[in-house]
């Protein structure tokens, strides 16, 4: 006889659906408990539902895996009330039939049809019917069965029920799977697959005091632009992987596209883990394809039982000065005032913004003296907030305003605020502009707008820029210098003889002041080297036809020191400190 017994007609029993009517209220019954329930509770509620429904022994709701080779129940009734799930080898039970091939019934004498089934053995069971619970795709999500120590009787509405029962399960079941597969997915990093920042921040909600270590892969950005991104996400696959194998740890992660987090015990000695990692990858290239790359790393880590993430984040940009496989594990007195830091930088960013916006960039103006005349030859503008009745310098602001990128938006509100208050002075002035102003290639039209405004001329107008940004962008900027020059505009040369000398930018342009430092200014009084330098200086500024400015002159020595010199004009205290000029 057939292993599998085809469905008899209705029989008489004293089943719970034995009849018609009551067919008709056990699906109701089925169909009500399943209402406003999700998840587990679904699970659990229908299952309840046809325990008492059928009176049946055993009924339960089992995953099944891949493979068809192993159950996991997820929701069991034993004798109408909650068991304890249970995990067990679907081979030569009859959930592997119901599993391979479709619903099934054993109504009776199921034990001498499956001997190695155990389980059905130590139950009593007798009589056996489950079906299967198919996904879109045709693959088996799981089974619903019944399970009798008596044989079963009136098969045919209990095959109903189930029947019923596991189309609602199917539904529940496949949207609980895509729900946890979303679920799972939030929480891991796309290219390593492994936890991401908000998983990271769930499992330091209750660790206790750990150490953690964000390691960052210097190379990534350049790999990226070489290869592409492909490559680039290979490397970090195949990077992860060998952190995991090189450092024991409790939990990895994945924070981003190049970043990685450790979290260890806090008696970790973070320096010997990024020895082992700097060993390991020096050793051992990343290979990828046709691609074969020695990577490095940035390190910082933290320790304690609160601010992990935040701590070791402010560390590893700390350790970005110190180099590749160098790290930074501050105390808790370094990690305060790490924190004290990033405030007044945050605070800072915000008051350059508010300045923009409330228009409280305000110029400063120092003379500019003929060393021979004593008189003003013109007037340099010097940036400064206006904020709680203080003026602040640049000195105080410009790193933040670099890492905020609103450089540009203080050189053109200085500006502006400058030549309207020159054209009421009529005194020919200097103004600085940086690399970033000429790299974002605003200055020629705007510059000639904002003074077309107020009527003053180009000519009584001197741009100043820094030696070091000639010496780093002298080929990037000739050509808008020589088309301000061209315009009108004076060129000068500020604080001439500190960093790197580009003379090829000397050549190509011809600027017509030229500042020396303040710190050879100085010292030439009592340093024969300073005392040289300037001389060199002023005679340079002599064969090229340029103004030579002395800055920083602080007494009457060092001015008439310069004027021996040959110095044509000199600028600092001694002449006047820098003053706020009206409209």
């Amino acid at each position: 006889m057939d292993m599998i017994e085809q469905f008899p007609k209705l029989q008489t029993s004293n089943a719970a659906a034995s009849s018609p009517g009551q067919l008709v209220n056990s699906v109701a019954a089925l169909v009500k408990s399943s209402a406003g329930h999700y998840g587990q509770a679904f699970f659990d509620s229908l299952i309840q539902c046809l325990a008492d429904t059928t009176g049946i022994d055993f009924v339960y709701l089992a995953k099944v895996d891949a493979e068809q080779m192993y159950s996991q129940t997820i929701s069991l009734r034993i004798d109408g009330e909650p068991g304890e799930n249970f995990g067990y080898d679907l081979e030569g039970t009859p959930c592997k039939e119901v599993a391979v091939r479709n619903s099934c019934l054993f109504p009776k004498k199921v034990t001498e049809l499956f001997p190695e089934d155990q389980l059905l053995i130590d139950l009593g069971v007798e009589g056996y019917m489950g079906t299967p619970l198919h996904g879109s795709k045709g693959e088996v999500l799981g089974l619903v069965v019944f399970m009798s120590r008596t044989p079963l009787v009136d098969t045919q509405n209990l095959m109903t029920l189930l029947t019923l029962a596991a189309s609602l399960l199917t539904a529940e079941l496949s949207r609980s799977a895509i729900e946890e597969e979303n679920l799972r997915l939030s929480n891991i990093e796309s290219v390593t697959g492994l936890p991401n920042k908000a998983a990271l921040r769930r499992y330091l909600e209750d660790v206790g005091r750990k150490t953690m270590m964000f390691l960052q892969v210097d190379e990534l950005p350049a790999i990226n632009d070489a290869y592409g991104f492909n490559v680039g996400d290979a490397v970090m696959r195949s990077v992860s992987e060998r952190i995991q194998q090189v450092v024991s740890a409790e939990f990895y992660a994945c924070l981003g596209p190049s970043k990685l987090a450790v979290v260890m015990d806090d008696d970790v000695d973070p320096g010997e883990i990024v020895e082992a990692v700097r060993d390991h990858f020096m050793r051992t290239p990343v290979t990828t394809g046709r691609v074969s790359i020695y990577v490095s790393m940035m390190c910082g880590a933290a320790t304690g039982d609160k601010d992990l993430l935040k701590n070791a984040a402010a560390a590893l940009r700390q350790a970005r000065t110190l180099g590749s496989f160098q790290h930074l594990a501050p105390s808790v007195g370094e990690t305060e005032e790490i924190k004290r830091q990033q405030v007044a930088y945050i605070n800072t960013s915000n008051l350059v913004h508010e300045a923009i916006k409330r228009h409280r960039i305000l110029p400063v103006f120092q003379r500019i003296i003929d060393t021979e005349t004593g008189a003003i030859r013109l007037m340099e503008a010097r940036m400064r907030i206006f904020h709680n009745n203080q003026m602040i310098a640049p000195k105080e602001f410009l790193e933040a305003a670099i890492a905020a990128g609103t450089v540009t938006a203080l050189t053109r509100a200085m500006f502006s605020k400058t030549a309207q208050i020159m054209a009421s002075h009529q005194i020919p002035f200097m103004h600085r502009i940086s690399s970033y102003d000429l790299s974002e290639g605003y200055l020629f039209d705007y510059l000639q707008s904002e003074l077309a405004k107020v009527n003053v001329s180009n000519s009584n107008v001197t741009l100043s820029v820094s030696q070091s940004m000639l010496s780093d962008n002298a080929t990037r900027f000739t050509d808008q210098l020589q088309a301000l020059k061209s315009a009108g505009f004076g060129l000068a040369i500020d604080k001439f003889g500190t960093g790197q000398l580009n003379f090829n930018s000397m050549m190509d342009i011809d600027f017509d002041f030229i500042k020396i430092d303040g710190q050879l200014v100085s010292g030439a009084v009592t340093e024969p080297r300073c005392r040289t330098l300037v001389t060199t200086a002023v005679q340079l500024c002599q064969n090229l036809g340029a103004v030579a400015i002395a800055e920083h002159v602080e007494t009457e020595q060092v001015h008439q020191f310069m004027r021996a010199l040959g110095v044509d004009c000199c600028q600092g205290n001694w002449f006047g400190k820098p003053e706020v000029l009206s409209i």
